[in-house]
């Protein structure tokens, strides 16, 4: 009597009571008031980008997204709905796991979805016409982890058999996910240890099915796909999510064995707290967040621009999980028990504030975008029949892709391609800072705070140049360019 009476307490203990509905409500709430003020934003110009190649998707990405174009036409509104439909599944996904692996109460997913949702990195997968491809591989990756939990959570195991054909469907559909055998791996030895759970097979046949679809793929076999650089470094955006500074780089790259000293601790810190942290879903979600980058170097991410970061959807939401595990760590520590709620909750309005700023960046780039697009459209009609000239062509303001040059390059539901040729390409740090000094079928020259001249600034810290150029920072260079061939064309688009 006394072993059925521990066997329903362990049972308690590792599934506390709860409603999860609220947190359901809660977390949709959260998402409209951090979003929903952009409804009508225009988009930029890698919504356009994305229309006129939508073979660059994964196969099931790629069937709707082609559907919603035909269905949505320039309707920009019901393609962000879609994306939101998207994102609030992944939140609930990610609820949903946090509770299978911390045995937690609900609170705790709601906190890991909700620093998920408010993560600045994936901003391009919400904000863009097609970022389908990007949050649907998110989706069905979080539903293979989700089933396999509950599978495994299942005490009458009515479902094993469910995670490896589930895995096998996912991966066919979006290759990227193809990595999550790892994680699977490790949560099968971590999360569900064998003094408490019996030990499935299908980890292990989920990880060699993963194995092999990863040379059949030809991901490992792709350039740079094993490139510990591109598979690991954008990581370190998890610690600063609105991109780094071109001077930030560049004193890095001046100094390399600062950032490799710098790494080199910030691991060993996290690797000694991790160890002092007594909670299983902590180590699993920390090392997934690597085990899931495994031979997705191909991919190169941006770490000024932020270009590509939205393939890091799956590493968000583990991020999510491993600081929902460090609160429920906190909780069982007298000390801080009192303080957990109010330190998550303070936590969650910063994420949600921090991306509040990040869309108000991607709703000017909107704007501009659309001012460039009204004034295309003006001159190609006054001058028809004639190539204009784009001076400059901007593809990047801080992290907002503003690609200029494709809003008007393919004809799309928007409008059609205008004939132009593009004299000169930068990307700007944000604000932007740009002034026509001249232009001529001769010659052009301009003013623009560019990346390309930030990164050329090697300058040694805390130096008195160092000091001088932040107090007052220097105007932007000229940057002046000559016709060779050919006389650059008559009439220039006016932008700004």
């Amino acid at each position: 009597m006394q072993t059925t009476v521990d066997k329903k307490d362990d049972q308690k203990k590792k599934a506390p009571s709860g409603r999860a509905f609220p947190f359901f409500i809660a977390d949709a709430v959260y998402l409209i008031l951090v979003y929903g003020w952009f409804f009508r934003m225009h988009p930029t110009g890698l919504a356009f980008e994305q229309m006129a190649a939508p073979e660059s998707l994964y196969p099931l990405p790629r069937f709707f997204f082609l559907h919603m174009i035909h269905l949505f036409k320039n309707h920009t509104e019901a393609y962000f709905l879609v994306n939101l439909f998207l994102l609030y599944g992944c939140m609930v996904l990610v609820l949903i796991l946090t509770r299978l692996l911390t045995r937690g109460p609900w609170w705790l997913g709601s906190v890991a979805a909700v620093l998920f949702m408010a993560n600045p990195l994936k901003t391009a997968s919400v904000f863009s016409l097609g970022g389908i491809g990007w949050l649907l591989p998110g989706f069905l990756g979080l539903a293979v982890l989700v089933v396999y939990a509950f599978c495994r959570s299942d005490e009458k195991q009515r479902c094993s058999w469910l995670p490896l054909p589930f895995y096998l469907l996912v991966s066919l559909a979006a290759p990227s996910t193809i990595p999550l055998f790892a994680v699977i791996l490790l949560m099968e030895y971590i999360c569900f240890p064998r003094q408490q759970f019996s030990r499935s097979r299908q980890a292990l046949y989920i990880t060699l099915v993963g194995v092999a679809l990863l040379f059949l793929s030809g991901q490992v076999l792709s350039p740079e796909a094993l490139s510990l650089k591109n598979m690991f470094a954008p990581l370190i955006l998890f610690l600063n999510p609105i991109a780094f500074l071109p001077r930030t780089l560049s004193f890095f790259q001046a100094y390399p064995l600062f950032g490799y000293g710098l790494v080199t601790g910030l691991i060993l810190f996290l690797g000694l707290l991790i160890r002092r942290c007594d909670e299983p879903s902590v180590r699993f979600a920390f090392l997934s967040i690597f085990a899931v980058r495994l031979s997705q170097g191909h991919t190169s991410i941006d770490l000024v621009t932020l270009e590509n970061s939205a393939w890091l959807l799956i590493p968000e939401a583990l991020l999510g999980i491993v600081i929902a595990g460090g609160f429920l760590y906190m909780s069982k520590l007298p000390r801080w028990r009192s303080s957990v709620l109010r330190f998550s909750t303070l936590l969650c309005c910063a994420a949600m504030l921090c991306q509040g700023w990040v869309n108000m960046q991607w709703y000017r780039g909107g704007q501009a975008v659309s001012r460039f697009m009204e004034s295309a459209q003006s001159v190609a009609q006054e001058h028809p029949d004639e190539i204009l000239g784009l001076f400059p062509d901007i593809t990047y303001v801080g992290f907002v892709p503003w690609h200029l040059s494709k809003t008007i390059s393919a004809d799309t539901c928007f409008g059609k391609a205008l004939p132009f040729t593009s004299l000169y390409s930068s990307s700007s740090t944000a604000p932007l800072q740009l002034e026509i000094e001249c232009y001529s079928p001769e010659k052009a020259s301009l003013r623009i705070s560019s990346y390309e001249e930030a990164e050329e600034l090697i300058f040694r810290p805390f130096s008195r140049q160092w000091w001088h150029e932040r107090i007052t920072p220097p105007p932007p260079p000229v940057i002046g360019i000559r016709a060779e061939h050919r006389p650059f064309p008559r009439h220039r688009i006016p932008f700004p």
